[in-house]
């Protein structure tokens, strides 16, 4: 894959996880103005895979260079409260899980997107299925944009419903 067009995949990415842009930015963990620390529970092959989208965009030269840290999922997400109430080291951007987006945004640890977007025209809901794009958006405002969704299912033995539980299917 080209650099460039893994770059636009990896912003893609970042916008994705545009999640919690972490309380106040100028107490965030960036050393460097122009570098965007990003926290994310991508191990395994999950976590190379991003390590190389990341190195990728990093060497186009942009504006803004990335810090990716890497987390067990467990450890991150004990984490992320932790150094948002302490008001020290906050990432700029971290990728979690849809479900917690209400319970961060409930105590605090959000900031809403709605400014944001409109500079970015192909980040819309015309893009996203549409079952991902409004897990990230409370009462009228936008707190993520997706990066994935995840499926749902239940497998079950037919003849053992049947058997045990006739009719409850």
């Amino acid at each position: 894959m080209k650099a460039n067009k893994m770059a636009k995949w990896l912003m893609m990415g970042v916008c994705a996880g545009l999640l919690v842009g972490c309380g106040n930015s100028s107490s965030s963990s960036s050393n460097s103005k122009n570098e965007i620390t990003f926290w994310n529970p991508f191990t395994g092959a999950d976590g190379s895979n991003m390590v190389a989208m990341i190195d990728a965009y990093n060497k186009t030269d942009p504006e803004y260079k990335i810090k990716n840290v890497s987390l067990k999922e467990g450890d991150m997400y004990a984490k992320i409260p932790t150094v948002v109430n302490s008001g020290k080291n906050i990432p700029d951007l971290t990728i979690v899980h849809a479900e917690r987006i209400k319970q961060y945004n409930d105590n605090g640890m959000l900031e809403s997107y709605d400014d944001l977007l409109g500079d970015y025209e192909n980040i819309n809901a015309d893009n996203y299925v549409a079952e991902a794009w409004n897990l990230g958006e409370l009462d009228g405002s936008r707190y993520s944009v997706p990066l994935d969704i995840h499926s749902w299912g239940t497998y079950y033995n037919k003849d053992l419903v049947e058997k045990y539980a006739p009719g409850a299917l």
